[in-house]
């Protein structure tokens, strides 16, 4: 997650970057199907708001989307958008439901909730106590075992920095205690810098590996310059979850050497590859879908 790409920097950026992806690994478009058949892969259901995003949608598309999502080999999900008890404006339980008949297991979710300026300030997060239990209790309620945090603005200051990894290990401490799994989703901008120090490295250099994982977007970290590969060299098993993204359709842009992290995905510790796409050039997010899963699958 979780925001478009125009279209006329990203074809620059697939220019400029052009090195960043040769690090990675091959830059070519096409599958190796020894590499990426062999895996079991989920859909993170954000890729589909446009057909499940609210109350209404979700009621009218949810059959077809979740047999589409089978059609296609996918056998886990990842959910996003927890509202006091609510996904997509739907009963979380009911969403969880819907899945698990299907086949498809909820693996994950996506939730947010960042300090106030007046948290940054005292450290104090006592005031999220009660938020965080309730978001727990409803995720262990409907059988989901692992809680993501999928967003946070670029930090203002090191002071602010540094409160963000302090609040994602005690949201990460709280959530181990209750018997949950707590991860961390970076996007690019993880991959700058405040005062020299790159965020991304930061936060994993600042938070316990017992309370805290790291849910690596392969596409947004090669977009910030960044090498997934040499991540997992540098923090071996540190990342729970990969979603496997690219600029469009998974394998279509040659913008992410995905022939070197499957080689190398072993080091990073994934339990969990998830699939996830913001934009499609197809009229169908469906049939966009469909084309990342034959690359994934070797059809």
């Amino acid at each position: 997650m979780k925001r478009r790409l125009p279209v006329i920097i990203a074809v620059a950026l697939s220019v400029s970057l052009s090195t960043v992806f040769t690090a990675c690994g091959s830059s070519r478009g096409g599958s190796n199907s020894d590499l990426f058949a062999g895996h079991e892969y989920g859909i993170q259901m954000y890729t589909l708001r446009a057909m499940i995003g609210n109350a209404q949608l979700y009621e009218a598309n949810h059959a077809r989307v979740i047999d589409s999502l089978r059609a296609y080999g996918i056998t886990k999900a990842e959910l996003y958008g927890y509202d006091n008890g609510l996904m997509f404006g739907t009963p979380a339980a009911k969403v969880a439901s819907d899945l698990k008949n299907s086949g498809i297991t909820p693996v994950s979710s996506h939730v947010q909730n960042p300090l106030t300026p007046q948290e940054i300030e005292s450290g104090d997060f006592s005031g999220k106590l009660d938020w965080w239990n309730e978001c727990i209790a409803l995720h262990k309620s409907i059988g989901v075992n692992t809680i993501v945090y999928g967003w946070y603005a670029f930090p203002n200051s090191m002071l602010e920095l540094q409160r963000i990894a302090e609040y994602l290990d005690w949201a990460g401490e709280l959530c181990r205690r209750q018997g949950i799994d707590f991860g961390y989703h970076n996007h690019d901008h993880e991959l700058r810098r405040i005062d020299r120090t790159v965020v991304l490295d930061y936060l994993i250099r600042n938070t316990k590996p017992e309370n805290v994982f790291i849910e690596m977007d392969v596409y947004w970290t090669v977009y910030g310059h960044g090498s997934p590969v040499e991540y997992f060299e540098r923090y071996p098993g540190r990342f729970r979850i990969l979603h496997i993204k690219d600029q469009y359709e998974i394998g279509q842009s040659g913008m992410v050497g995905f022939d070197a992290i499957f080689r190398n995905i072993e080091k990073s510790g994934a339990r969990h590859l998830i699939v996830e796409q913001e934009t499609t050039r197809k009229a169908d997010m469906l049939e966009s879908l469909r084309i990342s899963m034959d690359y994934l699958h070797g059809n």
